[in-house]
């Protein structure tokens, strides 16, 4: 069973057990750092923000980084784990996503999400577009963004109002 917990107290073996699954998939982002250093300056980061962390029956399977404010939660970092079978195949589960949506749905106006274009978190995003537009419905905003020599892809989906 999939649950959903804003700002749970992970624990450092969690964290970086997500954090160190999700590196071969992501480092590129991080400019050269090392993996140790990206791991403490992510864990500091995530602890200026909220977390919202997915479990499978109690094992923590993934971390969301997110500023939420304005009634608008931003997506600004991830971490897939793998499960206790050493597969990320919930990441297409719609029960995992769904679990994910429907907290956020309970909470918030608009979800955003930017990924640096290319990256793999983009393309692992971009893959799972029409899975997101099925629940969701169509993106209010589909774009490319310029910041600081960065291009990032950026979706923008309204919650389900019931």
């Amino acid at each position: 069973m999939y649950t959903c917990v804003l700002n749970p107290n992970i624990t450092d073996v969690e964290y970086t057990r997500a954090f160190n699954d999700s590196w071969s998939f992501m480092s590129e982002q991080f400019g050269g750092a090392t993996q140790e250093s990206a791991r403490d300056n992510e864990k500091h980061k995530l602890s200026l923000q909220n977390t919202l962390v997915t479990y499978e029956d109690g094992y923590l399977l993934s971390i969301y980084g997110a500023d939420a404010y304005n009634n608008k939660v931003t997506l600004t970092s991830a971490f897939y784990g793998y499960d206790l079978n050493g597969s990320k195949n919930y990441l297409y589960n719609n029960d995992w996503l769904s679990k994910i949506q429907d907290f956020l749905n309970t909470s918030y106006d608009n979800v955003f999400w930017g990924t640096v274009f290319g990256s793999s978190i983009d393309n692992h995003v971009i893959g799972r577009k029409s899975s997101i537009e099925a629940y969701f419905g169509e993106a209010t905003e589909d774009k490319v963004v310029e910041t600081d020599g960065t291009s990032y892809n950026v979706l923008i989906y309204p919650t389900l109002t019931e």
